[in-house]
């Protein structure tokens, strides 16, 4: 699998900053490149307010979404326009065609029941880690195309599963596109090796992809902290790249 490993410049290790740390910077740094060639891709929408919720795929998707949300709230703040709303499901990837179906049902209830606000022409953003073949969000999106409601997906990475599904990448994507009815914007061609590895520590949840939220795992507070910090301040960073475009 390609990682971003080729694109990855290192930093160094700041002064009085522990090891464990500034193994979360490195790992939240990973995120950097390829949430900005995402954002390029959606700013205009982020401009115009179109995106009224933003889902986060529980629990590999936690950490992309705190990062886009905070950096459409700043735009929001800037520009004066309406947040979006932030909310959380878990990936279903291995589940069966019935307990997808209730999934989808539980999630259509969720938002039914929510104060979001999707009338007009906003739009719900999914945000997660990668897609392969696009089982893990799926139902998200079917549910909220069956409730009338246009949904994207901004993913980290994309992936062939090293061959198995089509000759590259950017083929599966156009194949999960075309039998899926999604549009989605991608941030590189597979997974940071790092990030993938560490999810569940960074994130502070873990899945049971029946349920529909995801539980605490707190197994490593600190790192979960420290993933909160460093996620925030690249927000901010990538805010500050992106600002003079508004």
């Amino acid at each position: 699998m390609e990682t971003f490993k080729a694109n990855y410049t290192k930093i160094e290790k700041p002064e009085n900053t522990s090891s464990e740390d500034f193994k979360v910077q490195e790992i939240i740094e990973e995120l950097r490149d390829p949430l900005s060639k995402i954002i390029e891709q959606v700013l205009e929408k982020i401009k115009q307010g179109k995106y009224g919720l933003i889902i986060g795929d529980d629990a590999s998707g936690r950490i992309p979404t705190i990062i886009l949300s905070r950096f459409m709230n700043k735009v929001s703040n800037h520009l004066n326009t309406a947040k979006p709303k932030v909310g959380f499901f878990t990936g279903s990837s291995g589940l069966t065609s019935k307990q997808i179906e209730s999934k989808k049902e539980a999630i259509k209830e969720s938002v039914d029941k929510s104060d979001v606000d999707l009338g007009d022409d906003n739009e719900v953003l999914v945000v997660t880690d990668t897609v392969a073949t696009g089982a893990s969000v799926a139902p998200i999106f079917q549910a909220l195309k069956e409730m009338g409601v246009n949904t994207e997906v901004a993913t980290i990475g994309i992936d062939n599963g090293s061959g198995v599904f089509a000759d590259t990448p950017l083929k599966q994507k156009a194949n999960v596109e075309r039998i899926l009815g999604v549009k989605i914007y991608h941030g590189q061609e597979g997974t940071p090796d790092v990030f993938y590895k560490d999810k569940g520590k960074l994130s502070g949840v873990e899945k049971n992809p029946e349920d529909l939220h995801a539980h605490v795992y707190k197994p490593e507070p600190e790192m979960v902290i420290a993933a909160r910090k460093y996620a925030e301040e690249l927000a901010d960073e990538l805010f500050a790249e992106f600002k003079d475009r508004l």
